[in-house]
């Protein structure tokens, strides 16, 4: 009968040393592979946004082509503030659903948050007068409703009219709420950031409007950079934006 045999020290060694190799090869592959959270949290909060958009501008029940002043509204039917025709919003509080509240208030809804339980008469953000940090304050105290999925967000009506024209509203989403970093994207100060905006034209565009959330749109698809479709001379998009996707 033979002798049974375990492995020698140096066996024992040279295989842990051998795995080690392997792991120090492996791992780093692996990690790069993994998922990232904040850009699936983030591209599910645009594409939300952006379908809630899409499909508000088509309801040209809640977007008349004319509104009351004779006005057409067809290529861009936000510029329709008044109260949408349906019993729904004319006979239950309907203040809500006109002016500057009526996008946010129905954007709301289309995100599962009853109007009155949004808070859309937050003054708007003038990013010229605050500072970053003052901002990730004004949006805490200021946020205009939380989602189920535990997003918050902040809509803000920037210029409703420009020259006559409203052009633009802003959205902030923070993607996980009240964990941190709560911080829109900087260059000195915020690099991983939680909290992001997009710009919500008229005409029912939804587009990134910051160079973390460009990023997280264009590198989803083999499409490489790609312009977003804005009808620039009836409708120009803002500087900023066309800054960041130049």
């Amino acid at each position: 009968m033979k002798n049974k045999k375990g492995f020698t020290l140096a066996e024992t060694l040279l295989t842990l040393g051998i795995i080690g190799i392997v792991a120090a090869l492996v791992l780093p592959m692996a990690n790069s592979l993994r998922p990232d959270q904040t850009k699936i949290m983030y591209l599910k909060a645009f594409d939300s946004t952006s379908q809630a958009m899409r499909v508000l501008a088509a309801n040209t029940r809640l977007f008349p082509i004319f509104n009351n002043a004779g006005t057409n509204c067809e290529n861009y039917p936000f510029l329709n503030t008044d109260i949408p025709n349906d019993p729904k919003y004319n006979n239950t509080n309907p203040q809500l659903y006109r002016g500057q509240l009526k996008l946010c208030s129905l954007f709301a809804e289309s995100l599962g948050v009853e109007a009155q339980n949004a808070n859309c008469n937050a003054m708007p953000y003038n990013e010229a007068s605050l500072s970053l940090e003052e901002f990730d304050e004004f949006f805490n105290m200021t946020q205009t409703f939380t989602t189920p999925n535990g997003m918050q967000w902040l809509y803000s009506p920037v210029e409703f009219h420009t020259n006559g024209n409203r052009f633009r509203d802003d959205v902030y989403v923070d993607i996980n709420g009240n964990d941190s970093p709560n911080c829109i994207y900087n260059i000195d100060s915020c690099l991983q950031p939680d909290r992001f905006k997009f710009f919500v034209y008229a005409n029912g565009v939804v587009e990134p409007a910051d160079p973390v959330g460009v990023f997280y749109t264009e590198t989803r698809t083999s499409l490489g950079r790609q312009r977003l479709q804005i009808e620039e001379e009836n409708y120009p998009a803002s500087n900023n934006a066309l800054e960041f996707l130049q």
